[in-house]
């Protein structure tokens, strides 16, 4: 049934329908297809503002988080804590790390 489903909404270009058909609690017919393509409406919506987003090409925000510092060689009197705090651009100071 759920193979059907699934073969149906993609030929009626419906394609995303059938993962919240099991997301609606059933009262009624109308209520159930009306909860259900309200879902479908707000998916493809927020799936929408993503690619107009990254269509517009924002500047990303990039942020140390996950980053390894164990492969790089820092030089002298400039390490980890200084390249997180930023201090070298207030004091225009050039940064340069090696791996």
């Amino acid at each position: 049934m759920v193979n059907e489903l699934t073969a149906i909404c993609k030929k009626l270009k419906l394609g995303d329908l059938s993962k919240f058909a099991d997301q609606v609690a059933f009262e009624n017919e109308t209520q159930y297809l009306t909860d259900v393509l309200r879902l479908l409406l707000e998916n493809r919506e927020a799936q929408r503002v993503q690619r107009l987003i990254k269509q517009a090409k924002f500047p990303a925000i990039k942020t140390f988080e996950g980053y390894r510092f164990e492969p790089i060689t820092w030089p002298k009197g400039f390490g980890k804590e200084q390249l997180l705090s930023l201090e070298f651009i207030e004091k225009k100071q050039n940064s340069f790390c090696s791996m």
